[in-house]
């Protein structure tokens, strides 16, 4: 894969504040008040110009209102709703452009909706947006945000006076920076106006057009889908090395990390022969087998599935090629799309001998005939413990399919699958 979903030679559309305070307030009611969304112009007018948990407070009119929505319907950021007969409503799309899982989201909306904020406040008020609830996961949350190829937020430095450093969001542009005073008569003054230059520059760099923030749903998804598989997932050739199928049905186990674990088993859950799929963390330690702790990238855990399965009707062999033709790209290292780090790792975790011989000779044979546009990163790993994950993130896909996540992210997968693998579909 030669670009992330987050970079494109489309020039770059920002949003304006109005635009984006408009469309998190979206995000936020559809968290918080579901009941009252999608939302009329005059709701989401009234949501935007709150005195509280606002900055900066603003006083739009409908018309202002109406008009950014037209904007964001055109860029792809929120949709009409004409379900009702009474008034147009408005949904959001705001995790179709940035492709965020929603604790991402939530810290980016806490930042768009309420201003620059320290990590302890965006802890507190992300919370009601299901942001991370400690921490060490709103420390991953900017670590990713920032960490993307154009940054969506950025630190600031420590005004005078402040004890602890604020984040700012980049959706419409260069935060305000707080005036601090800076000398150029003692090392210490030199060294924050060092700082303060290098963030502007970060800043600059954050703004150079390169990120698609306000292009259709279509390229974004199609930038995210992006293999380098180099032929039709049909035309991709059985393993010559295989486990022949049992003579009688049975059970067989498989575990293989290929992302977030959200989206692969959602592929597999769609194949013939396949009894049962579980979500959770293999290559790590029992002390460290939670989703909080491992999406740190701190342990040596993946993100996994175990596949249960029938070796009468498929085998080993056989999930390897969908693993490597639909369910993730093999040539990422430590990432899949937006998702880094050691725990999106690709990786096939071998119960035992003869497992390893057919994940060894398959990649082998892959490489040899060139599939893919550059080389294979899937690492083969002695499977030691499964480690079943949280009970809310097992079929996440399936009970969750409008999240926008699953919709830019998982449903391609599963619609790549339909396309080109009708024959190993469930009956």
């Amino acid at each position: 894969m030669t670009m992330d979903a987050e970079t494109s030679s489309q020039s770059t559309a920002q949003l304006n504040t109005t635009q984006a305070r408009v469309v998190a307030c979206l995000v936020e009611k559809s968290i918080t008040t579901p009941a009252y969304y999608p939302m009329t112009v005059n709701a989401i007018m009234n949501a935007a110009n709150q005195k509280s948990s606002r900055n900066p407070v603003m006083s739009l009119t409908e018309g202002q209102v109406g008009a950014a929505l037209n904007q964001l319907a055109d860029a792809g950021w929120v949709e009409r709703d004409d379900s009702s007969a009474r008034s147009v409503k408005w949904r959001q799309r705001f995790m179709h452009h940035l492709l965020l899982k929603p604790e991402l989201q939530a810290v980016l909306v806490t930042l768009i909706l309420r201003g620059p904020q320290t990590r302890s406040e965006l802890r507190s008020h992300s919370s009601s947006l299901r942001g991370p609830d400690d921490l060490d996961g709103i420390d991953t949350a900017l670590e990713r945000l920032s960490d993307r190829a154009v940054p969506l937020v950025v630190q600031l430095p420590r005004g005078a006076g402040q004890k602890e450093t604020r984040w700012a969001h980049l959706l419409s542009g260069e935060p305000e920076i707080p005036d601090a005073p800076v000398s150029v008569s003692t090392g210490r003054d030199a060294g924050l106006a060092g700082r303060v230059d290098a963030l502007e520059a970060q800043v600059e760099r954050s703004l150079t057009p390169s990120i698609p923030f306000m292009h259709s749903m279509e390229p974004a998804m199609g930038l995210f889908d992006r293999s380098s598989l180099t032929i039709k997932p049909s035309e991709f050739p059985d393993p010559a090395h295989d486990a022949p199928l049992a003579e009688a049905p049975g059970k067989a186990l498989a575990v293989l990390a290929g992302g977030c674990f959200w989206c692969v088993e959602a592929v597999y859950r769609e194949l013939a022969g396949v009894l049962d799929v579980v979500s959770g963390y293999s290559g790590g330690s029992a002390d460290d087998a939670d989703y909080k702790t491992v999406c740190t990238g701190t342990t040596e855990h993946a993100e996994v599935i175990q596949i249960a399965y029938d070796p009468a009707q498929t085998s080993f062999g056989q999930l390897l090629k969908i693993f490597f033709a639909v369910a993730h790209d093999p040539t990422h290292v430590n990432r899949q799309g937006n998702d880094r780090g050691p725990q999106y790792r690709s990786a096939i975790f071998y119960a035992d001998d003869t497992q390893r011989e057919i994940a060894e000779r398959y990649i082998e044979q892959i490489e040899t005939a060139k599939l893919f546009n550059a080389p294979i990163a899937t690492r083969l790993e002695p499977l030691t413990e499964f480690f079943e994950a949280e009970a809310y993130h097992q079929n996440y896909a399936a009970l969750n399919p409008g999240q926008g996540y699953i919709q830019a992210v998982s449903t391609p997968k599963v619609e790549k699958l339909r396309e080109y693998f009708g024959e190993r579909l469930r009956s």
